[in-house]
């Protein structure tokens, strides 16, 4: 099965709830609420991480929430390039928190690319889940707490 991965509520929003989610047929959302990101950040800063490290990190600490129990029915993940430029530092990060929990992602299981126009142009309702989520109007599947982003850094 391929899926395609749409955040909405960028990390680096601190005023925002940021929820990440998987669609194609099938669904699951991650929402890192905006005050876990925020005591995250300061905790994080405190250890003297650069913000742009940080926010990459839990960028992969997302995904890995969102994707853990789902991959290995996952032939394809495509996620939307939210990073561009910074994506091997994520797929490198996502992967050794996942092989830090015994799985085994083959290296061409994730590749990044933009969703908007060729996904949406053929599903409208691609990542309704991720929106939705975002907007309040439904709970996402797993909503992380300060102590689950924390214990991945």
């Amino acid at each position: 099965m391929q899926v395609e991965v749409d955040q909405s509520g960028k990390i680096g929003q601190t005023n925002a709830d940021t929820v990440l989610a998987f669609s194609n047929g099938e669904s699951f959302t991650v929402m890192i609420p905006k005050q876990v990101k925020q005591i995250c950040l300061r905790e994080l800063r405190s250890r003297q991480i650069a913000a742009t490290d940080i926010y990459l990190r839990m960028f992969a600490v997302g995904l890995y929430f969102l994707l853990q129990s789902h991959l290995h029915k996952l032939d394809l993940v495509v996620v939307d390039r939210e990073y561009p430029g910074q994506e091997q530092k994520i797929k490198q990060q996502l992967y050794n928190l996942l092989r830090r929990r015994g799985q085994k992602p083959r290296h061409s299981q994730l590749v990044f690319g933009y969703l908007y126009l060729a996904i949406l142009a053929k599903n409208p309702m691609h990542n309704f889940s991720a929106w939705v989520s975002h907007r309040g109007t439904q709970k996402a599947d797993l909503i992380l707490t300060v102590e689950d982003v924390l214990r991945e850094f």
